[in-house]
């Protein structure tokens, strides 16, 4: 177990005071087997009232409300978290499938789930040069599929340049492929587009990456926001791919949310109103760091 600290702070400020209408929060991790929460606190100015509830992908979302004008909006999220993953996945930490494993989650692994056809809509156009031809040869069993998926993600990282970008949104898989470059957002849906066209069930992913010395995303070693791909396979359940860094998922991945498509997942999401031609600006930052669980041995806590 290693024990991860995450800061994330989003600061809104604007050019006249303003009426906030209700904002969407998904800042909390997704805890379960692989992760558990340790302790949680999520701080708002101004005063607001914050409703906790899950969404149809059962992500935990907090939902606040606000009573009072304001000049500025800060959201600072502080999670400690215990990271079980100990290294980067691979077939060793998977079921032998030799050992009679093969139908896995299913009874019948050759039968379509109803419950994953959200995730196996392709929405992008088939064109050449958009990497789908690695996709279509792509076998089916799970094991297989597993080290074709691993190395498809190693195709996107040596092909796509990562350009970090601010702005919301996410490019269209052509024009990630046409350009060779992205952000993680961007090469992320690529992955889940080519997959789905592979008959795979594919899902985006936005969490945080803890980056250390030997590996960054971005201008500050002190870890980021993140986007990765999730793909169900029969023997396995879902199994995480980060096209960006060219291989699966490891303990430098913290998970926050899940979705069909790129866009419906961001950490914050609201509203202001205010006078004709008001302006806002905003700044983010995210501080992921290593902790010792040694020197880390309090209960958990959690405040709101």
């Amino acid at each position: 177990m290693q024990l991860i600290s995450i800061e994330h702070r989003t600061a809104y400020t604007y050019s006249q005071t303003v009426v906030l209408k209700p904002h969407r929060l998904l800042l909390r991790p997704r805890d379960g087997f692989d992760l558990r929460i340790r302790s949680s606190a999520l701080s708002i100015e101004p005063k607001s009232n914050i409703h906790w509830a899950r969404d149809g992908f059962g992500n935990s979302v907090a939902i606040a409300t606000f009573g009072e004008k304001t000049e500025q909006l800060d959201i600072l999220s502080s999670v400690i978290v215990e990271q079980y993953q100990q290294t980067t996945l691979d077939t060793t930490l998977l079921p032998n499938l030799s050992a009679g494993l093969d139908q896995g989650l299913e009874k019948n692994p050759n039968d379509s789930s109803p419950e994953l056809g959200l995730y196996q809509v392709a929405t992008a156009p088939c064109t050449e040069g958009a990497h789908w031809s690695q996709c279509q040869k792509m076998p089916k069993r799970s094991d297989e599929a597993f080290h074709e998926l691993a190395r498809f993600c190693e195709t996107l990282h040596a092909q796509i340049d990562y350009i970090p970008r601010s702005q919301p949104g996410v490019q269209s898989p052509l024009e990630t492929a046409q350009s060779a470059s992205g952000c993680c957002r961007d090469i992320a849906w690529l992955f889940i587009q080519a997959t789905r066209r592979a008959g795979f069930a594919s899902r985006f992913v936005s969490g945080y990456l803890v980056n250390d010395q030997s590996e960054t995303l971005g201008p500050s070693d002190q870890g980021a926001t993140h986007a990765w791909a999730e793909t169900y396979l029969p023997s396995y359940g879902w199994l995480g791919f980060d096209p960006t860094l060219g291989r699966p998922v490891g303990p430098k991945h913290v998970a926050v949310a899940v979705a069909d498509q790129s866009d419906s997942i961001c950490p914050v999401t609201g509203a202001f109103v205010g006078p004709l031609g008001t302006t806002s600006t905003m700044a983010v930052t995210v501080n992921c760091q290593w902790l010792d669980p040694a020197e880390n041995t309090s209960k958990e806590a959690f405040s709101h």
